[in-house]
């Protein structure tokens, strides 16, 4: 049985698609120093980044990890091993030679050697942004050495860092988009449904942001217990898998999909420690040789496929890309096709003519959009009968969305096949968005609801009522503005659910409760007087 480990490495990623941003960036740098009993201050911090910094000269010994002869090879890892971290840039540069065994034996010693230093490294990344944060300029010096390091993170933190002490804009890490456009074909012919997220170009979203909302909403007790559960969800993730960032994501799910069918694939870019993870899921997986269905070469070199369990595979491919596939049984999950596109950079997205052209109408160059080919499959697994509502008329559907901290916009068009059907549709999405606009215009006065939580529901009906429509002989053009931060207000709404809840809870009349048993007291005897 595996444990929740590896879900919960997959399971972190929604919280990134509230915005772009790091993991380490959802725990305060106060939060994280108390768990870990330090004292700030600009020597403790520069403390941590001092230990083992200079990197020694190792090319040679890298070169003869390649050597014929076991014995030259042996020694020279022992020697890179005793080195430490005085050894790990030339390493990771080395898991990226063109020879293969360099390359095979540089991977395995810098796995050994993370293995070890896990926590070092966050907490080099957390001192890195606490001086950031500090404004602390006499940390110029020790931040400016690191802007050139080869380690996961650093070169970013250390840039972030100076740019907030020095009151300079910090720098954006953005995302390739020919990139994108690349893992967008790599999907497999049979996706019905594709969608991508460029992450880099959204607002970022802090999970502290969220809680403010929900302190005002809940009260603050309430509401610092969740906080508190949630930074040590947080610190027992980053204690095992380290820092990652999402950039990017590119979405493919099967045009048949239900309970017994269809699949999902995931191509995520951004950056984590790829050998970790590996550890980390192979760890779970128990030994490897017992497990040998789960465990197996992909063959491409040095990447391997994970399979925990029958419905979903793990392809951690670098440091910067891993793929997620998921499907209800190991017969749907499209492994070897999956593979097949890594290894040449190409997959069969294009042979599906009617999504290539309904792709091809769609704004690709906005930070989220989709596409989707509107099968009767595809209705009837969404619970819909097409043909009792002019909606189901629509053959084909593609939306974008431009996402901005202080407004969004959002765009869907769909393409049906008879015009008065077309219009119908537009009339019935107009509909919709009033009804629930009405629902939260209807929520009661006596609430009491927060005004941070008041002025989010307000923003959500705003956009409701401003929902328009175009129709044009079999087109459809639904369009509407957002006036705020789209994704974090969204996230916020689960304030409202607690409120409720926690309302009725309080109103609900208490159980009665169980009458305790009197004891019977005997009634004392009287005397009876003898009879003469």
């Amino acid at each position: 049985m595996v444990s929740t480990g590896i879900f919960g490495f997959v399971g972190l990623f929604p919280l990134f698609v509230m915005g772009g941003g790091d993991l380490l960036d959802q725990i305060p740098v106060e939060v994280y120093w108390q768990q870990r009993g330090v004292t700030v201050s600009h020597d403790a911090m520069v403390g941590f980044l001092s230990a083992d910094t200079e990197q020694a000269d190792v090319s040679t010994l890298i070169q003869k990890l390649g050597d014929t002869s076991f014995e030259v090879r042996s020694q020279a890892a022992a020697q890179l091993q005793a080195l430490g971290q005085k050894a790990e840039n030339a390493l990771r540069k080395a898991t990226e030679s063109d020879d293969a065994e360099i390359r095979l034996r540089a991977g395995e010693l810098l796995q050994k050697l993370e293995s070890n230093t896990q926590q070092g490294r966050i907490d080099r990344l957390m001192a890195i942004r606490t001086l950031g944060e500090m404004k602390d300029k006499s940390a110029l010096p020790a931040l400016e050495k690191l802007v050139a390091s080869q380690r996961l993170f650093e070169a970013d933190y250390a840039r972030r860092a100076i740019a907030q002490i020095k009151d300079d804009p910090i720098p954006a890490v953005k995302a390739d988009s020919t990139l994108l456009k690349k893992h967008l074909w790599m999907l497999p012919k049979e996706c019905g449904y594709v969608a991508q997220a460029d992450l880099s170009r959204t607002p970022p979203t802090r999970i502290e942001d969220i809680f403010k909302i929900f302190s005002d909403a809940i009260g603050p007790d309430e509401s610092n217990r969740m906080r508190q559960e949630m930074h040590e969800v947080l610190l027992e993730a980053v204690g095992q898998i380290g820092n990652m960032r999402l950039r990017t994501a590119t979405i493919g799910v099967a045009e048949k999909v239900d309970s017994h069918n269809g699949f999902v694939v995931a191509i995520l870019t951004g950056r984590y420690d790829k050998q970790t993870v590996e550890v980390l899921i192979t760890e779970e997986l128990g030994d490897a040789d017992e497990e040998s269905d789960s465990v197996r070469p992909s063959g491409i070199a040095d990447v391997t496929i994970y399979q925990p369990q029958s419905d979903m595979a793990f392809i951690p491919v670098s440091n910067e890309l891993f793929v997620a596939i998921a499907a209800p049984d190991d017969d749907q999950l499209p492994i070897e096709a999956v593979v097949h596109a890594l290894k040449t950079g190409k997959g069969t997205l294009d042979q599906n003519t009617a999504m290539a052209e309904l792709i091809r109408q769609a704004d690709t160059t906005k930070p989220i959009w989709g596409a989707s080919c509107l099968t009767d499959h595809l209705w009837k697994t969404i619970g819909m009968d097409r043909t009792l509502m002019p909606i189901g008329t629509i053959q084909d559907l593609h939306y974008s969305m431009d996402l901005g901290a202080d407004k969004s916009r959002f765009k869907a068009v769909g393409r049906g096949s008879e015009p008065a059907n077309v219009e119908a549709s537009g009339a019935m999405v107009k509909a919709w968005a009033r009804v629930g606009s009405g629902a939260l215009k209807e929520l009661p006065a006596d609430e009491d609801i927060p005004p941070a939580l008041q002025e989010k529901l307000n923003n959500i009906t705003r956009f409701l009522d401003g929902i328009e429509y175009k129709a044009e002989d079999t087109t459809l053009t639904v369009t509407a503005a957002y006036e705020g931060n789209l994704l974090q207000d969204m996230a916020t709404l689960p304030a409202l659910w607690f409120m409720q809840f926690s309302r009725e809870m309080k109103a609900a009349p208490a159980p009665p409760q169980p009458q305790q048993a009197v004891p019977v007291q005997p009634v004392p005897r009287q005397a009876v007087p003898a009879q003469p």
